[in-house]
């Protein structure tokens, strides 16, 4: 059997359509999963090295002096046949500190994985929009201090008022630190479509992960 070229590994590495879990729980935004680093190796690593895919990852400075993470995927049997991403780790002037970086770090590695091998994530409640669609956890309608029912928000007044929250917890999350929120928040607004929410994260952050 010849060896397969790192184009060809990464083709047959997606028609087994692997999906990652979201397995974990983010306190501070309500509703808010994510896909934990060591849940994401789990997934992925049996595949990877059936196929002789390698992934390495290391903290380094870059020529502007900035502490980036740098994820090399490569092939077993040839280290020049590979792609490389580096990721800016940003952290909040005045709180540098060991454990900022490792959240930084951690929070990096899993989203340099999961884009450059294009990864889905799932919620693990594989039914949620079948709940949705049958009406099943809708909110319900609220009685006012008159006993009249109010409407319900229209579609796209809940949208904009969760674009605005994601906005606000942005802000707290750059002003705390708190690097892994905000990943989880930029995520969730990509599986959303809001890319107001996306741009935003990007400004807030120099548009750098």
């Amino acid at each position: 059997m010849s060896k397969l070229t790192l184009g060809e590994a990464l083709l047959k590495f997606k028609e087994t359509e692997l999906k990652v879990v979201k397995d974990s729980k983010n306190s501070f935004y309500a509703n808010s999963e994510y896909a934990d680093i060591n849940n994401v190796l789990r997934t992925i690593q049996p595949t990877l090295n059936e196929l002789g895919i390698v992934i390495v990852q290391s903290v380094a400075i870059n020529e502007l002096g900035n502490d980036v993470l740098n994820t090399k995927v490569f092939m077993s049997h040839d280290v020049k046949d590979c792609m490389e991403s580096s990721v800016r780790l940003i952290m909040p002037q005045g709180k540098e500190d060991m454990q900022k970086l490792g959240a930084c770090v951690t929070y990096a590695r899993r989203f340099g994985i999961i884009s450059m091998l294009s990864l889905e994530a799932i919620g693990q409640d594989a039914d949620d929009d079948g709940n949705r669609a049958s009406g099943k956890g809708s909110t319900p309608k609220v009685k006012n201090a008159y006993n009249k029912t109010q409407k319900e928000p229209t579609p796209s007044q809940k949208i904009s008022a969760e674009i605005v929250g994601m906005k606000k917890r942005l802000d707290t999350a750059k002003a705390e630190g708190d690097m892994e929120t905000a990943t989880n928040i930029f995520e969730m607004a990509g599986d959303k479509g809001y890319t107001q929410v996306q741009d935003y994260h990007e400004r807030l952050f120099g548009g750098s992960f």
